[in-house]
């Protein structure tokens, strides 16, 4: 990316730390952890989902973007359990949500109407030795993400 890219319309930078939440995040390369760290990034953890329930962290993860006009939400399904939804990700990694826990807190988030765009990423059917179920599990979640949105 060219330095005049990141500076378009002289508003930079385009996304303030204060600005992002994680969850389920498991696999972080050491840069990413300092950066995490450093700007104070909150990451709830898979543990801290089924603590809390999903009421309770989308309330936290509302309070936390409550300035915030609009949220884009990045659906990552290596956030979600290898061993209880599928491979079908190109980095599962074990300790990751069910596909019910992802899709509650989607749905959750999307109810507050400030959702603008959502996107899902990392499928990869190629890897996924059980007839697809990781895609089958996320097509869920964005049908269910769809008729959220379009209430709004």
């Amino acid at each position: 990316m060219l330095e005049q890219d990141k500076k378009l319309r002289e508003i930079a930078p385009k996304l303030s730390y204060n600005d992002l939440v994680y969850i389920a995040v498991r696999d972080t390369e050491l840069q990413e952890d300092h950066l995490i760290a450093k700007h104070n990034v909150k990451n709830f953890t898979t543990a801290e989902v089924r603590e809390k329930g999903v009421p309770q962290v989308v309330r936290e993860v509302r309070e936390r973007l409550e300035d915030c006009n609009r949220i884009y939400i990045s659906f990552d399904v290596n956030s979600m359990d290898p061993e209880i939804v599928s491979e079908g990700t190109g980095t599962p990694v074990a300790g990751g949500l069910t596909d019910t826990e992802a899709g509650q807190l989607i749905s959750r988030l999307i109810q507050q109407g400030k959702v603008c765009w959502f996107e899902i990423c990392e499928i990869n059917p190629v890897l996924d030795g059980r007839g697809n179920p990781m895609a089958q599990s996320a097509f869920g979640i964005l049908e269910s993400a769809a008729n959220k949105l379009s209430a709004y």
